[in-house]
């Protein structure tokens, strides 16, 4: 889930979660993320998701400017580009929210010895190299950190980056490019496990022993518990699994807890939102697209299952789907084969798939063995909320805490973390009062 780091005069005001598909930002208390101050527009710009990307819009004569230059309509957001409104710096990540504090310290991060980044595959390995800084070169020249003597590497090929929840690997416009489990990429988060290619040297990112870690799916309620249950009982499966959520539910954080139970918790792990997504741009992502004729046999681009092949992939909100793309999938998972459209090759999927759809939003056939998990609604699980404030590490008073607890919460855990990280950017003190607190317009009410 992306999202945008607030500050103001260098502190760290909030942290905004892009959970709907069009974001307005201004001064406005109706404004989703309300930015206060006279060089603040009413409306001031828009955030609105076309596919996978983030498109950043000017809506007000007042200026927008991403990193340095000042934008005149609209452009596509890229992870950890910065976006300046008045005297406000919001930074733009692809991250997942869950572990971003406003004291997490990312150089604490980056110096666990724990990853390393080894040459060749698992138990063929020629060396590894422990991760303790937060960039690492890569490339044949001698003032790289790390030095592959490939020729064909260029002399400064990538940098890999450790970010606050995990690793995002760059390529440096080099010569043969860079690919991740299989793809060529610009850039890129890389999950543990995943399989980097660079010129024609093949490395892995690899943890050594450490914690199994913890779930990102928190509550102590009943409900939330048996949604856990369900889903450690579900990763100890080879059946695929299905998820039945209310939008703004949880569901990434419970498909890496499924992962984390699995088999191989140390391989990749792929999150794709589908709703909204064109049939093109769903079978181009899932199942591949042939290259255009006259380029290399091998040259085309494989669909996530190809490129995956170990892991798991979760299939958010596949009820967005076209029809037809959606009866692919079914198909794919009854053959548990993954046949890409280019000269009818097949190959066994060896990737875990999970699919989420709202309660009674999609029709499964009958045919496919899955396993079910059901993440309740917020409202019917208020007894998490002060867990929740604790993880966003914000403080709210008692009046606002029983007003959070009586609402209904149809955007469920997503809106709640938008109610009160907006909250947190305007007031006036660190506390957050019932007069800090706007809800979204489709919100029903509260509860009895």
């Amino acid at each position: 889930m992306a999202c945008l780091r607030v500050y103001l005069n260098d502190l760290l005001r909030g942290v905004f979660t892009l959970f709907d598909r069009k974001i307005v930002i201004g001064r406005d208390r109706d404004c989703a993320l309300v930015l206060l101050g006279l060089d603040v527009a009413r409306r001031h710009a828009v955030i609105h998701k076309e596919g996978f990307c983030h498109v950043l819009e000017s809506v007000s004569s007042k200026e927008v400017r991403v990193q340095a230059n000042s934008i005149a309509s609209s452009v596509i957001l890229n992870h950890g580009e910065i976006v300046r409104i008045g005297p406000y710096t919001l930074v733009y990540e692809t991250s997942p929210l869950e572990d971003s504090r406003p004291e997490h310290n990312p150089q604490t991060a980056a110096n666990d010895p724990s990853f390393v980044l080894a040459i060749g595959e698992a138990g063929k390995e020629k060396k590894a190299f422990p991760l303790g800084q937060t960039s690492v070169r890569i490339g044949r020249g001698s003032d790289n950190d790390i030095v592959l003597r490939d020729p064909s590497v260029s002399h400064h090929h990538a940098v890999l980056e450790r970010q606050p929840k995990g690793f995002r690997l760059r390529d440096l416009n080099s010569t043969n490019g860079t690919q991740v489990d299989g793809r060529r990429i610009d850039t890129i988060e890389v999950a543990v496990g995943a399989k980097i290619k660079i010129g024609k040297t093949m490395l892995q990112l690899r943890q050594q022993g450490g914690a199994a870690g913890r779930s990102a799916f928190i509550g102590q309620s009943t409900l939330a518990r048996q949604s856990v249950s369900a889903a450690q009982a579900a990763g100890g499966s080879t059946r695929p699994v299905r998820i039945e959520a209310e939008a703004g539910c949880e569901v990434r954080w419970l498909g890496e807890e499924i992962h984390r139970c699995g088999p191989a918790p140390e391989s990749p792990f792929v999150a794709i939102d589908c709703d909204g997504l064109s049939d093109i741009e769903a079978t181009r992502e899932l199942f591949g697209m042939p290259s255009p004729e006259g380029a290399a046999e091998d040259s085309y681009q494989k669909g996530v299952f190809k490129r995956l092949q170990k892991g798991t992939v979760l299939l958010e909100r596949v009820d967005g789907l076209g029809e037809s793309v959606r009866s692919a999938l079914w198909q794919r998972l009854r053959e548990r084969a993954v046949r890409s459209s280019h000269a009818g090759k097949a190959g066994e999927a060896d990737a875990r798939v999970i699919v989420s759809f709202p309660p009674g939003g999609c029709d499964v056939p009958a045919d496919i063995d899955f396993c079910p998990v059901t993440i309740p609604p917020l409202r019917e699980r208020t007894d998490d909320l002060p867990l929740f404030i604790e993880r966003l590490d914000l403080t709210v008073a008692p009046e606002a805490l029983r007003l959070l607890t009586r609402h209904l919460w149809p955007g469920n855990v997503y809106e709640f973390q938008n109610t009160l990280e907006r909250a947190a950017i305007i007031a006036p003190k660190k506390i957050i009062q019932v007069e800090d607190l706007i809800f979204h317009p489709r919100s029903p009410g509260t509860l009895s």
